[in-house]
């Protein structure tokens, strides 16, 4: 496991830190005199720009203390910005997935009013099929990881946007695209009770009505380019049981048929 890079930020190497995960990217919480910081090791110099044009927006994102390189990428000592996950706010308390739902989506409509960086990468182009149509000219700001995991709350108010590692810029409908099967296919919601699944559903529901209604018609190309994505994505970590993935590809396949 990396040790958290705390002298290449200016901190002392025996600064108490936890991890607390993070799912593209390292990150630990720094618990200094001061107080709490964030550090993130990151192997994309583009979630710089994204951050600062989120932030610059009125965004919650954690401001960029310090940087340096690193073997293993750039070292990030980020602002703490506190809450927690949707994820867990939802299970404290079922009753509040269509608030935060609709909250969220809110949220990623302001995102998308977001002019991106010009030097941000634009998505994947070979996850779409080479039939499909062009996708719609677009320089919106996407955040292509946005779910319950890496939102913050302090009751329904968001108060953090964290891991802008996929950042990318291009058609809005992309992210949504990406979000929806983030919160619908992703593989690990099998594992859900059938409680759990009906207050994911009724999240799922409300983010898109929180959007707006171009969250419910989401065209089938970009489905299947989500699709495709996810299973890049999530095809290492299901190797040992590549059967888990089957519903994520039928699902694909149906898209591309349409």
């Amino acid at each position: 496991m990396t040790a958290p890079p705390l002298a290449a930020v200016g901190l002392d190497p025996a600064t108490p830190t936890s991890s607390v995960g993070g799912s593209t990217g390292r990150l630990w919480r720094v618990d200094t005199a001061e107080g709490p910081y964030a550090l993130r090791l990151t192997p994309q110099p583009g979630e710089l720009a994204a951050m600062a044009a989120a932030r610059s927006a009125g965004l919650p994102v954690p401001e960029v203390l310090n940087q340096a390189s690193t073997d293993d990428g750039t070292a990030l000592l980020l602002t703490w910005l506190s809450g927690i996950p949707v994820a867990e706010a939802i299970r404290r308390n079922p009753a509040s997935a269509a608030a935060l739902g609709e909250t969220v989506g809110a949220a990623q409509r302001r995102l998308h009013d977001v002019p991106a960086p010009a030097g941000l990468p634009r998505p994947n182009r070979w996850m779409t099929p080479p039939d499909a149509p062009p996708p719609p000219a677009g320089e919106q700001l996407l955040h292509l990881d946005w779910h319950w995991l890496n939102i913050l709350v302090d009751g329904t108010k968001i108060t953090a946007i964290l891991d802008w590692e996929n950042a990318r810029r291009g058609p809005a409908v992309l992210d949504l695209a990406r979000t929806h099967a983030l919160l619908t296919v992703e593989p690990s919601l099998a594992a859900l009770s059938a409680t759990e699944r009906e207050v994911t559903q009724r999240f799922a529901a409300a983010w898109a009505a929180g959007y707006g209604p171009a969250a419910t018609a989401i065209p089938p190309w970009a489905h299947h380019w989500a699709g495709r994505t996810m299973l890049a994505d999530r095809g290492p970590s299901f190797a040992d049981r590549p059967a888990a993935l089957d519903g994520l590809r039928a699902w694909t396949a149906a898209w591309r048929r349409d």
